[in-house]
């Protein structure tokens, strides 16, 4: 793979699947998260009666182990079968920059995710927030041109780029809720409605 086909790839994987939150640490100070999820069924590997004790929809994995709801078997079965293309993309991130290869982390098993026809997922996640990794990203890759994932993207990075090493105080926390306004990390139902009629005024599509 070139490195023109190898950027769009990388650029559309973080567009579908990934995210880029920016937090503010217990300690005052900013943290900007690049991750993405990858999912994989397992459901051929468990004893149904152990898929019966699990939760509907998602369970955080360390959640299930607190209460017990996989047992040490489970929890083998899981590590056993990790998402080989996330396992593929990071081994080849690391052979493309191995300047930072030491600072990528390994991928780890999140979340559990029972369907209500008994199938089982379990989600991969890779993230990590060093800064230099982080650089390498935004100059590199960043997510698809021209996106709003990709705006908000760069938008996060240079507000962390700039006050990333400073304590968190009135004034920077005022341009970050004016920040987190503007590109929320999670989309609700009123930004939405809000972003809708910012492009399209009081106009109704029939």
């Amino acid at each position: 793979m070139n490195r023109d086909i190898w950027r769009y790839y990388i650029q559309v994987a973080f567009t579908e699947d990934g995210y880029a939150p920016l937090e503010i640490l217990n300690n005052k100070y900013l943290r900007l998260k690049l991750g993405i999820g990858r999912s994989v069924d397992i459901t051929e590997h468990i004893d149904k009666n152990k898929i019966l004790n699990l939760l509907y929809g998602s369970t955080n994995l360390q959640y299930a182990i607190k209460n017990k709801l996989i047992d040490k078997n489970f929890l083998d079965i899981i590590f056993d079968n990790p998402p080989k293309l996330l396992l593929k993309e990071t081994a080849e991130f690391k052979r493309r920059h191995p300047d930072i290869a030491k600072l990528i982390p390994k991928i780890r098993p999140k979340l559990i995710y029972r369907r209500k026809d008994n199938r089982v997922t379990v989600v991969w996640r890779f993230h990590v927030s060093n800064k230099k990794v982080l650089d390498v990203f935004y100059n590199n890759y960043g997510m698809l041109p021209h996106s709003k994932k990709n705006e908000a993207f760069v938008a996060r990075y240079k507000f962390y780029k700039k006050y990333g090493g400073k304590r968190i105080d009135k004034d920077i926390y005022a341009k970050y809720k004016i920040l987190i306004e503007k590109y929320p990390y999670k989309i609700t139902k009123e930004y939405t409605i809000r972003k809708f009629h910012e492009l399209f005024g009081d106009r109704i599509w029939k």
